[in-house]
């Protein structure tokens, strides 16, 4: 009977040992991927902030000729 116990407290620590391995890899992975999201996230509005920042040097642009244009200051 001894035997069967220690046998089956060996096959409880066992699957327990697997399973907080399990949770580790799962923890791990969740991590990278929030990571990944973040970086992907902070890509996307640098992108936009450059995009906005040309529009607006765009814009600028525009409105300084058509306003020279308008006071006939010929270039």
């Amino acid at each position: 009977m001894n035997k069967q116990k220690i046998k089956n407290q060996r096959k409880k620590n066992r699957i327990k040992k697997n399973q907080r391995k399990k949770n580790r890899i799962k923890k791990n992975q969740r991590k990278k991927n929030r990571i990944k999201k973040n970086q992907i996230k902070k890509n996307r509005i640098k992108k936009n902030q450059i995009k906005k920042n040309r529009i607006k040097k765009n814009r600028i642009k525009k409105n300084r000729i058509n306003h020279l244009r308008n006071n006939q200051v010929v270039f």
